[in-house]
């Protein structure tokens, strides 16, 4: 099993930001659970392309393939050739430009361990296993010999039917409106306003938060390129003051890998739990299909639909929270551009509608959102990202106002990671 990792996080979610009608913005556990473990999860695939920038990044640049041109036997040229493809994200190419190097000059270790590191990163995972079996027949510096071990470690877990791998991640979470206060500091009932008292306005803290992951998965197939996978996720956010904001859940998500020519598929079923200051609050259920492929060589394109279903209870701080049970569809797409190996930008958008138990928790509207990672180096992240939601609710909440609610909901978040020593 993978060794375990950890993400130190620094996350700061804005909520309501603009309200056409009335009321406080409704308190939501189960999105801001899903908004930090998306956030953990792309710190976790960020970590892992940390570890492969630091390993394919291994020269300078600069080089132009009019250069190589002009030079085809300069074996130094063609190597700082070779990273500046790399670092155009161009790793068949500098598969290419690495072959071309060891049939002239078979014996560098340094290129043969390169070039492994290039077919790994390519899923070539049989041509990986024989180039560095062919590194470690030669003799080697204390550093490549440990890279060496380190990727054929790898290529044996990842050649592995089934495997396994658990994950921890921890941060700190700050909000300035804990409590989801009006910004008014006055309540309406039925279009009048009151003012609030001083226990009932804005009220900031913060949370401390965990993560933990276990991920399993079986290869299957004629050709074992299918993956049957199932992982379980526990998320604990502990407020500092504020105990009845404390939020704890269990999911869990098995599915299937379909890989296609040229559009990968995944099928994925999910289950869940969500305590509110110590409450069940809310089970969920989900369906999903995901469709992913590269589009050019730097950018990939996203696909995804779901269909949820939240089933609530009624608890102290939210007696009738069982009205706001009912369906929940996301249609989205997100595309996703390559830099370099040292940045990356995704831009989503999407639309989302959801049905409940009263009209006037049920809304619809589209979605929004853009986040970039920068790896600056040694391992380390840098996640930084925003996202809108801008939902129509269906009917009035009369009881509080006559004019139907329209709100944007906007959440920042940076998040900033680093492996854990060995």
């Amino acid at each position: 099993m993978d060794r375990s990792k950890f993400l130190i996080g620094l996350m700061a979610l804005v909520g309501l930001v603009g309200v056409e009608g009335a009321g406080a913005q409704v308190f939501q556990p189960e999105q801001e659970r899903k908004s930090t473990e998306r956030g953990a999860e792309s710190g976790r695939k960020a970590l892992e392309a940390a570890d492969a920038a630091e390993q394919l990044l291994s020269g300078e640049g600069g080089v132009r393939y009019a250069d190589v041109l002009a030079a085809p036997d300069d074996l130094e040229l063609n190597y700082r050739y070779a990273n500046a493809q790399v670092a155009r994200g161009d790793l068949k190419g500098a598969a290419a430009t690495l072959e071309r190097i060891l049939l002239i000059a078979p014996d560098l270790p340094k290129v043969q361990l390169f070039h492994a590191i290039v077919l790994y990163r390519l899923d070539d995972l049989d041509g990986a296993e024989a180039a560095l079996e062919r590194v470690r027949s030669a003799e080697l510096d204390a550093e490549l010999a440990a890279t060496a071990a380190e990727y054929a470690r790898r290529i044996d877990r990842r050649q592995r039917r089934t495997r396994g791998s658990f994950s921890l991640s921890a941060g700190a979470q700050y909000d300035s409106n804990r409590n989801s206060a009006p910004r008014s500091n006055s309540l309406l009932v039925r279009d009048f306003r009151f003012e609030l008292g001083d226990d009932a306005r804005e009220d900031d803290d913060y949370a401390y938060l965990g993560i933990g992951e276990l991920a399993l998965e079986r290869k299957v197939g004629a050709q074992e390129q299918h993956t049957l996978f199932g992982v379980f996720t526990f998320y604990n956010a502990e407020q500092e003051r504020l105990d009845r904001f404390d939020v704890r859940s269990g999911t869990a998500d098995v599915g299937l890998r379909y890989r296609t020519q040229p559009v990968d598929w995944t099928f994925q079923l999910s289950s869940g739990l969500v305590d509110l200051s110590s409450e069940k609050f809310v089970r969920n259920v989900a369906g999903e299909i995901r469709a992913e492929g590269r589009i050019a060589p730097r950018a990939h394109a996203r696909a995804l639909a779901r269909i949820e279903y939240f089933d609530y209870d009624g608890i102290p701080d939210s007696p009738r929270a069982y009205w706001r049970t009912g369906f929940e569809t996301t249609l989205g797409g997100e595309f996703l551009y390559t830099w370099s190996p040292s940045h990356q930008t995704a831009l989503a958008v999407g639309g989302r509608s959801r049905s409940a138990d009263r009209r006037f928790y049920s809304y619809y509207g589209p979605t929004a959102g853009l986040r970039h990672t920068w790896l600056p180096g040694g391992g380390q992240f840098v996640l930084g990202g925003a996202t809108l939601d801008w939902n129509r609710y269906k009917d009035a909440q009369t009881f509080i106002s006559t004019k139907i609610r329209r709100e944007a909901v906007v959440r920042t978040r940076l998040l900033y990671g680093a492996p854990s020593p060995s």
